[in-house]
């Protein structure tokens, strides 16, 4: 196995990573052709609005069933007691009382008449209230988001305190916090509120108060809307983003001026929009540090990415925005927001233009020309990779485990036959310190050296 081949085992290939990107842009663009996205929505809203249409028209029918025979049931009495009127008065009184029936009938069909018209007009009057009924009441007081003005405040100023900076990085403590100001939400919600609400899970609906002291359905409709139908389709297209996102590494160190951090920024502008501002952040920050890591002036780099790429740049599809995304769990159109483009361009033209500006007037001239020279000295061109599986990694774990023993590159070498002659004719090498150049000492030196007895080395010592 040579080496090349051993750094293929060690790194993945590209092609994989290419081919499933491109599977999944095709696939996303042909559900977005066909309108898969928003069908779902369409048929739950629209069996909703059936299905309370048809028990609306179940109830009327009814009512005009029973009023009909009740109308029948009347003029059957009506003409019962007719007809024993005119036998009790005689043959001589028949054109009188054939008179007098005919306009006793006329009178109880006008009545009737009447009364029919005036049920009508109650009958609707009722739908009208029932209509008013099915619209959500008046907005919760102005108070009401004071729980929400707190989680921020705590998310902005607890870090900061001395006293609280290390209790805060508990996620225990933020979830507790947290769930304090959900339960004040609640009770609010439980206790307090007494007009309709609008149920947004799993269809459109409204529900109505009641009379008890603790509205469980309140309480029960606003967590469904707030983690059922918001929260948790939320955090799966998050988790979702940063799955796919995290599995792309794109490495390299260009030229860090003005310009190609603009154009980094731009890009991340542009990717924000379909694969949502969380994606796109992974994806080029890692090669946006990497490329001004010989800078000493890089906060404002980063904090203008921040501001178009994980902020303004996802606007023009609802992937790209939490509030897009909420809007479209609501019934928004999902290509809508592809209206905003006007808006969109307008607000990261002026982000990249006070970029371009302040970089290239204030900061840029302010790095020194060692780091402009170290910095022109390190560029490396842009690549990307894929995380490997963690089922390659074990097949390729595996197949090194069984590698034999006599694979190894250093058992390939080819054996050097020397000859038996020139063996033998090779002479003995003397010892490395017979070669050396005589000292020549002096004769003050030589004397004091008589009677003194030299030790020498036993490898030295002749017979």
């Amino acid at each position: 196995m040579s080496e090349s081949d051993h750094d293929s085992h060690g790194t993945p290939p590209s092609g994989p990573v290419v081919g499933a990107v491109l599977a999944l842009v095709l696939a996303y663009a042909g559900s977005l052709a066909l309108g898969l996205p928003q069908r779902g929505t369409e048929i739950i809203v629209s069996a909703a609005h059936h299905g309370e249409e048809h028990h609306d028209e179940e109830h009327h029918d009814d009512e005009h069933h029973d009023e009909a025979h009740g109308t029948d049931d009347h003029g059957e009495e009506a003409h019962a007691e007719d007809h024993s009127a005119a036998d009790r008065d005689g043959d001589e009184h028949d054109g009188d009382d054939h008179d007098a029936d005919e306009h006793e009938e006329h009178a109880d069909d006008h009545d009737a008449s009447h009364g029919h018209d005036g049920d009508h007009d109650g009958d609707h009057g009722d739908d009208h209230g029932h209509g008013d009924t099915h619209a959500a009441g008046a907005a919760p007081p102005l108070w009401t988001v004071t729980p929400f003005v707190l989680l921020l405040l705590s998310i902005a100023v607890l870090p900061l305190i001395p006293a609280t900076e290390h209790w805060w990085e508990s996620n225990l403590n933020r979830f507790r916090v947290a769930m304090g100001l959900g339960l004040i939400t609640l009770c609010y919600y439980g206790f307090m509120h007494g007009s309709p609400i609008e149920s947004h899970w799993p269809a459109h609906g409204v529900v109505e108060p009641s009379s008890s002291a603790l509205d469980v359905g309140f309480v029960r409709t606003v967590l469904e809307n707030a983690v059922l139908a918001e929260f948790i389709p939320f955090i799966v297209l998050l988790f979702s983003l940063y799955t796919i996102s995290g599995g792309i590494r794109i490495s390299g160190d260009l030229q860090a001026n003005p310009m190609t951090n603009a154009i980094f920024m731009g890009a991340g502008g542009i990717l924000a929009s379909f694969i949502g501002t969380t994606g796109a952040a992974m994806l080029l920050i890692r090669p946006l540090l990497e490329t001004n890591q010989e800078r000493k002036h890089v906060v404002h780099t980063v904090v203008f990415f921040i501001f178009i790429v994980c902020n303004c740049g996802g606007c023009l599809l609802p992937i790209g925005d939490p509030p897009l995304f909420l809007g479209y769990l609501r019934g928004v159109d999902f290509f809508w927001t592809l209206e905003l483009w006007r808006p969109w361009l307008m607000c990261n033209g002026l982000l990249l233009l006070a970029y371009l500006l302040l970089d290239n007037l204030y900061y840029y001239p302010r790095e020194t020309e060692a780091d402009i020279t170290r910095d022109l000295k390190n560029i490396r061109y842009m690549k990307y990779e894929g995380r490997e599986r963690p089922a390659a990694a074990r097949r390729r774990r595996r197949r090194r485990a069984a590698r034999p023993v006599e694979d190894h590159p250093r058992d390939h070498l080819a054996p050097v036959d020397v000859p038996s002659r020139s063996r033998a004719a090779r002479p003995v090498e003397d010892h490395p310190r017979d070669h050396l150049a005589p000292v020549d000492v002096p004769a003050r030196s030589r004397a004091a050296l008589i009677g003194r007895p030299v030790a020498l080395p036993r490898q030295h010592t002749r017979a």
